[in-house]
């Protein structure tokens, strides 16, 4: 009789937990991210050491559940990761300020002068041990079309008569599929320019490259099994079906490559999805599962590595972190 194995088993959405927030006493001016608790956690944090360059980028969430907690553990996370350039979306104040406190020795952090916005870190030991002055690091917001206070934190760091170009953002939210195609074109302008070492905007994208959001109620989707270029798999009219919006990404960006797919991802058993409901517990509802963050590179491409989804629960989004081949060696 011949045996099987058992096909591997889908991870579970982990129960639901309040967590309680253990700072909720804290009152006043004082940073709640920087208790003598907190501050002696971040201190006995393993800083860790990347061989190779890394991005990372992670919508934080700026939802009061059980923020503190959140925030404590996405600094220790960030810590650990050590990342070179470490790009946030949903910051608020006190948050920017732990990171300057917390990291500030370690990395520069862009100015934050909003009420809740995008903040990027750059590591002063950029690239093959070398430390960078500030002066070689430039930060620029660049306004956007938006009614949500949405714009490009660009950074362009000058190293070695080489430049480096860091675009975060966070696209229009919500059903603003119009408004997020302007950006889109506005922020290819911003980041346009002469010949680049690496060129690659990151952040939260508020659109999938295979599904539109609540298809998953309808049963109408492209899927990987279906390219974005044909009609969605439904009962309706296919001349009355929206195009699939990722679809503007790919007019518009026709120059930019996304890690995921270059390096076919899509082809191993790890999951896709960065707000993913099925594993997040911070997700609202449990059938929704999409790939809202992305990075998009422009030069640099054949240096990119690997590309990984970081699966800690500090945020109602996953963290996502691009690796290049260049580092330590000088690559």
């Amino acid at each position: 009789m011949s045996s099987f194995s058992s096909p591997p088993q889908k991870p579970k959405r982990p129960s639901p937990v309040k967590i309680p927030n253990i700072f909720s006493d804290q009152q006043g001016d004082t940073n709640p991210l920087l208790t003598p608790t907190n501050l002696d956690l971040y201190r006995n944090t393993v800083v860790g050491v990347n061989p190779c360059f890394s991005v990372l980028s992670y919508n934080v969430w700026m939802s009061p559940i059980n923020q503190i907690l959140r925030h404590a553990n996405l600094i220790t996370l960030l810590l650990k990761r050590s990342s070179n350039v470490i790009m946030l979306q949903e910051v608020k104040p006190f948050l920017a300020n732990a990171f300057r406190e917390v990291m500030g020795d370690k990395y520069y952090v862009s100015p934050f002068d909003y009420c809740y916005g995008n903040l990027t870190l750059i590591k002063k030991q950029f690239l093959n041990s070398e430390t960078i002055s500030s002066s070689q690091i430039k930060f620029e917001e660049i306004e956007l079309t938006t009614n949500m206070g949405r714009s490009l934190l660009l950074t362009t760091i000058n190293l070695n008569e080489e430049m480096y170009v860091f675009g975060n953002m966070h696209f229009e939210s919500l059903n603003n599929t119009e408004t997020r195609k302007i950006q889109l074109n506005e922020v290819k302008e911003a980041m346009e320019g002469e010949e680049r070492r690496l060129v690659l905007l990151g952040g939260d994208f508020n659109f999938d490259d295979i599904q539109t959001w609540g298809d998953w109620k309808t049963g109408s989707f492209w899927g990987l099994d279906n390219p974005p270029s044909t009609p969605k798999k439904s009962n309706s009219n296919p001349s009355t079906e929206p195009k699939l919006e990722n679809i503007n990404l790919s007019e518009i960006f026709t120059d930019y490559i996304d890690p995921w797919l270059h390096l076919n991802k899509d082809t191993t058993l790890e999951s896709r999805f960065t707000f993913d409901g099925e594993l997040n517990y911070n997700v609202k509802d449990n059938k929704e599962q999409m790939r809202y963050d992305r990075f998009l590179i422009k030069e640099g491409v054949d240096t990119v590595q690997d590309v990984r989804i970081l699966r800690e629960e500090v945020s109602d989004h996953f963290g996502l972190e691009v690796v290049f081949g260049f580092g330590e060696e000088g690559k």
